[in-house]
């Protein structure tokens, strides 16, 4: 009796990768074609993984299973933005996984931060102007390259009600020093008298991220400069 052979399907060639949004990606690939030898082409495995920043990280791989032969593209979703990944793809037959394709690595598009600057604190110098500080987010939540900050600033009565028509902001550069550091910037020009409500946000190319907590400074008519916070 003639004894069959059977090999296991070759590997899918040509994969194309796209990040369309910040947190998904698109992955299509030449379809597989039958021969005697590896049987009917069942479907295909694909498999992500977030790449490793040292080469001590651990992989966490994770797999679709595309059960219709036919389908040469598949859409990956709910990943994270800005997030380099690698990927690759086998086709199964009845007889068992083939060969999958060499390793490809894509990194997803940015996204907007998705936390808000931490320990917001103010303090009135001597010419009137407010220094506002802060602390970045956590880095793993900005979700892109950093490009600024906003601080942002508006009027309240005393009854705590905001007046939106009188908000304002103030576009800060990341300190190109001591980026993961204490941060600061300036308000100036604020009436005397008034109550503000002070607030910062980080923001990508993408967009703005969420505001902070806000703190409330109030500077009276004789001249003498309180402040409360309300965190």
């Amino acid at each position: 009796m003639p004894i069959l052979v059977l090999d296991l399907p070759a590997a899918p060639t040509s994969l194309t990768l796209v990040a369309r949004r910040d947190t998904s990606l698109t992955v299509s690939w030449n379809e597989v074609e039958y021969s005697e030898p590896t049987g009917h082409i069942l479907g295909y495995f694909l498999w992500y993984a977030v790449s490793p920043t040292n080469e001590n990280a651990s992989i966490v791989m994770e797999y679709i299973n595309i059960t219709d032969a036919s389908q040469t593209m598949a859409e990956i979703v709910g990943l994270k933005p800005f997030q380099e990944y690698g990927l690759g793809v086998s086709a199964y037959t009845e007889y068992g996984v083939g060969s999958f394709s060499e390793t490809f690595r894509i990194t997803t598009s940015e996204g907007i931060p998705s936390e808000s600057p931490m320990d917001v604190a103010v303090a009135i110098q001597a010419d009137g102007a407010v220094r506002v500080t802060w602390m970045p987010p956590n880095p793993e939540s900005i979700n892109g390259i950093a490009i600024g900050y906003k601080i942002v600033y508006w009027e309240v009565g005393i009854d705590g009600a905001e007046n939106p028509d009188t908000r304002s902001e103030v576009q800060i550069s990341v300190d190109p020093v001591n980026p993961f550091g204490i941060q600061e910037g300036l308000i100036q020009n604020l009436t005397r008298g008034a109550m503000y409500q002070v607030a910062v946000l980080m923001f990508t190319v993408e967009g703005d991220g969420p505001l902070s907590e806000s703190v409330q400074i109030s500077l009276e008519e004789s001249g003498i400069r309180e402040i409360n916070c309300f965190v």
